[in-house]
């Protein structure tokens, strides 16, 4: 397992998501780090945003 150092901008609440995330795979990552990414907006907003493509907005780095 790899650890990754993942960015999330958020262009409609004017906020940056940053996490370090273990997985095999930089689409495990991508995938763990969006469903992180949720949980937090809900815990933040009380609801979750509309479904956005995210996908645009991840920088995802490797980490040795």
């Amino acid at each position: 397992m790899t650890n990754y150092k993942i960015n999330i901008i958020n262009d409609i609440y004017f906020s940056k998501f940053f996490m370090i995330v273990n997985a095999d795979t930089k689409e495990q990552a991508i995938e763990k780090a969006i469903r992180r990414y949720r949980m937090r907006i809900v815990k933040k907003l009380g609801h979750s945003e509309p479904r956005l493509n995210i996908k645009d907005n991840i920088i995802i780095e490797k980490i040795r």
